[in-house]
């Protein structure tokens, strides 16, 4: 790895023996090292008795290096082209900040799991987050620590998800977490919780432990709020916003718009 060359071991050759090659296998053979894109993937190890006896054919030795290292070669770009198509699928799909889903990614995954929702007569609930007074943590502490504090909210929400949920960046400092099967007692139950863990964050930045944050959360409900994902964006976004004109740290669920479910707001006690 360290040359860059194929290295090869015959009899009475006494070349240095690479440490992944069993000692019955150790006279001959030969290690190709796996490069692609100037990243080092690995080496091809082949174990091969020809080898030996191309001692004496330096021509049948010259070819069998030639089509070990073209092998390695092919190996090499597939294993790069993979690992390179994961990477684009992630930032895709991913906010680079937090490690969350994109909100295309929620837009698509919002309405698949309203259509499973129907055929299968089961709840979904929403969660619309916004970190209260966000503006002035950046202006009080940098964008540095914001971005800290960001992360550290992605982590949260990356605990608390269930295998099913969905937890995303919705954007700047929104967050959106779909709660597939929950209903909306269930979501506003979960939303309570989210908001009593973030007060309880402790964040560390350059050896300082910065001030508490709180975030204000509006919940809207499938099929209570909307059978579609534009309508249930738009009412938890509404009770988002209702949430923080009311004095911020706290749920309010969306208003109803088929039935004559009230409002609900959970507000920090003291």
């Amino acid at each position: 790895m360290r040359k860059g060359c194929v290295h090869v071991v015959q009899p009475n050759n006494f070349s240095l023996l690479c440490g992944h090659i069993e000692p019955a296998s150790a006279a001959c053979h030969l290690c190709v090292p796996m490069v692609a894109h100037g990243d080092s993937l690995g080496v091809l190890s082949i174990d091969d008795p020809g080898l030996c006896d191309s001692i004496t054919q330096p021509r049948l030795r010259r070819r069998k290096q030639e089509l070990a290292t073209t092998v390695a070669e092919q190996i090499s770009l597939a294993f790069a082209n993979l690992t390179l198509r994961e990477t684009l699928k992630y930032q895709s799909v991913r906010d680079p900040l937090t490690g969350l889903f994109n909100r295309r990614h929620m837009e698509e995954s919002l309405e698949r799991e309203l259509l499973r929702a129907a055929r299968n007569g089961k709840p979904v609930t929403v969660l619309m987050i916004d970190i209260d007074r966000f503006k002035l943590f950046n202006d009080s502490f940098g964008h540095e620590a914001g971005d800290i504090l960001l992360r550290e909210l992605g982590s949260v929400l990356s605990s608390i998800t269930r295998g099913g949920d969905i937890a995303c960046r919705y954007g700047g400092e929104e967050f959106l977490l779909i709660l597939v099967e929950a209903s909306l007692e269930t979501g506003c139950e979960r939303a309570a919780k989210l908001r009593e863990q973030v007060a309880n964050l402790q964040i560390g930045y350059r050896g300082e432990t910065l001030r508490r944050i709180t975030v204000s959360i509006g919940v809207a409900a499938f099929p209570q709020h909307g059978t579609s994902a534009a309508p249930l964006l738009r009412l938890a976004d509404q009770a988002l916003y209702r949430a923080k004109a009311g004095g911020k740290d706290r749920v309010v669920v969306a208003d109803a718009t088929s039935t004559d479910t009230p409002s609900l707001s959970v507000s920090r006690s003291g």
